[in-house]
């Protein structure tokens, strides 16, 4: 059988005990460390099983090149997902669990619980090195692909999907951009490697371009940009190129994204670029190092940086992760910017917040202003009303997800007041028809975050304000699919945003189809 590294699902035949069944290989190309180590789930590999043996075989056998353990993993038909590290003693262990998902002739899930598996940690660590250095993540994931059992909706999620990516390539410029536009490129390319499948020749090609085109926009300082009237957003671009250089899942690449990651860290507004803690912009990140920061500029960089942490933690002899000293954003300094774009007294100290409403508490603005530079405070949901302190700024929702998910990319608890409070916001203002607070402006940039933020929060339901319980990725998919075009593109009337060019809204469409169906993100 040919091996692709880089294939996101492939079956594979496997007999396990009486049954002959399928079992889908995932393969992330993110090499996220910080997932690598976590542990959850409850199914164990059967000790002393075929299936146990041949995987004990493949990692005790750690001497071998990256490439080739990961040929023996897709060759066993398996996923790792759980890794954790104990200390026992003096001796450090590392637990190996394993889980099958198995579809074909099992009904459901099938999975046996047994004491885990214990190797040697260099061990282990040898092995997860070797996966995150090819572009690998290791991750929980013990979901079904998809939130409806209904085969028809299932193949109609697929067709919509197969029609977007169709469509989409066939927009691709002669020299290989989308819009002749980094940032949009690389939302297409995005949206091309987590297909889902592993990619045909002529997409493989097509992709291959798209990263040329990507690349040929990287600037000295780390910024991937196109620097003229077209492109004035360089942290903006910075950001979604790097995501889209990641997804590839090629290491070549590993240099240029870490560059970028540093042009990243060094736009954060702090003592650095003479910002004290008592302004606005305090820890915030603008569209570059000398314009304002606000919350979409801020979440795509939050994003990015999390998602290529790993690059930057090298992993030592003991197993531990230690990143670079230039290398870190100030997390502190975010998530004080953060709650200054929520409407939340008490702990935002704006003096805006402290007028907010209950209807709009818990919720997000668009920046908290800039006093030094003559700004106001900013809500899109405010246009036409007043703009001083006593006006109440309103909440909308892609904000109130994009402020969600950054809170939790810092690394806030689902029990944080602010991160309830937002939550809250949400289960009171939920819908799929609206963009709330705004309409139908910036509509399809809001399911692409919700269904980002809400993976990353980890809920399979969303229960709204008033008790009804949502299977919101069932109902976000059934939305996308809805909207879709008959040639295979989305559009929104509302032409707010860039919202009226197709290229971007089916790459929005695309990536939210592909993380709903995912279950994860990365």
């Amino acid at each position: 059988m040919e091996i692709e590294v880089d294939a996101t699902v492939r079956p594979v035949r496997f007999g396990l005990a009486q049954h002959d069944c399928h079992m889908l290989v995932e393969c992330q190309t993110v090499p996220e460390a910080r997932t690598a180590v976590r542990i959850g789930g409850n199914g164990f590999l059967q000790q002393g099983s075929q299936t146990a043996e041949k995987i004990l075989r493949c990692l005790i056998n750690a001497n071998d090149k990256p490439v080739v353990i990961a040929d023996r993993l897709l060759n066993l038909g398996l996923k790792i997902i759980n890794l954790k590290c104990h200390n026992v003693g003096s001796i450090s262990r590392m637990f190996a669990v394993c889980k099958l998902w198995v579809r074909g002739a099992l009904p459901a899930q099938f999975a046996v619980d047994v004491p885990a598996i214990q190797v040697q940690q260099r061990v282990i660590m040898k092995i997860i090195a070797s996966l995150l250095m090819i572009g690998w993540t290791i991750t929980t994931f013990a979901d079904p692909a998809l939130p409806s059992r209904e085969v028809s909706f299932v193949n109609e999620v697929s067709t919509a999907q197969q029609r977007g990516l169709t469509w989409l390539l066939h927009q691709q410029e002669a020299d290989g951009s989308w819009r002749h536009h980094p940032a949009i490129t690389a939302l297409a390319l995005t949206a091309v490697y987590r297909a889902g499948r592993p990619l045909t020749a002529a997409e493989q090609g097509a992709a291959a371009k798209g990263l040329q085109f990507v690349l040929s926009n990287v600037r000295t300082n780390g910024a991937i940009y196109a620097g003229d009237d077209k492109d004035k957003y360089p942290n903006y671009s910075t950001a979604i190129c790097a995501m889209a250089l990641l997804a590839s899942g090629q290491p070549e690449y590993t240099t240029t994204i870490r560059n970028g990651r540093k042009f990243l860290l060094s736009s954060q507004f702090d003592e650095r670029t003479g910002y004290a803690t008592n302004d606005a912009s305090y820890g915030g990140i603008g569209y570059g190092k000398r314009e304002r920061p606000d919350m979409s500029n801020m979440q795509w960089s939050l994003e990015a940086l999390r998602l290529t942490e790993s690059l930057d933690k090298p992993v030592g002899e003991d197993g531990s992760f230690r990143p670079r000293p230039d290398a870190s954003l100030h997390w502190e300094k975010a998530i004080q910017f953060l709650q200054r774009c929520q409407n939340l007294p008490g702990r935002n100290d704006q003096p805006w917040a402290k007028v907010a409403s209950a209807e709009d508490c818990g919720g997000f603005i668009y920046m908290p202003g800039d006093p030094a530079k003559g700004l106001p405070a900013l809500s899109f949901a405010n246009e036409g009303q007043p703009i001083d302190e006593k006006t109440p700024l309103r909440s909308y929702a892609s904000m109130t997800y994009a402020g969600l998910k950054s809170y939790l990319y810092a690394d806030l608890k689902k029990d944080d007041p602010r991160v309830l409070a937002a939550l809250h916001w949400l289960q009171k203002n939920y819908s799929l028809e609206e963009n709330p607070g705004l309409g139908k402006q910036g509509l399809f940039y809001y399911y692409h975050t919700a269904a980002k933020a809400l993976t990353v929060f980890g809920s399979d339901t969303f229960t709204d304000a008033a008790g009804k319980i949502h299977d919101w990725r069932y109902e976000l998919l059934n939305k996308l699919v809805s909207l879709q075009k008959a040639d295979g593109f989305w559009i929104n009337d509302n032409n707010r945003w860039w919202e009226n060019d197709p290229v971007l809204v089916t790459s929005y469409s695309l990536l939210a189809l592909e993380i709903l169906q995912a279950r994860h993100y990365p």
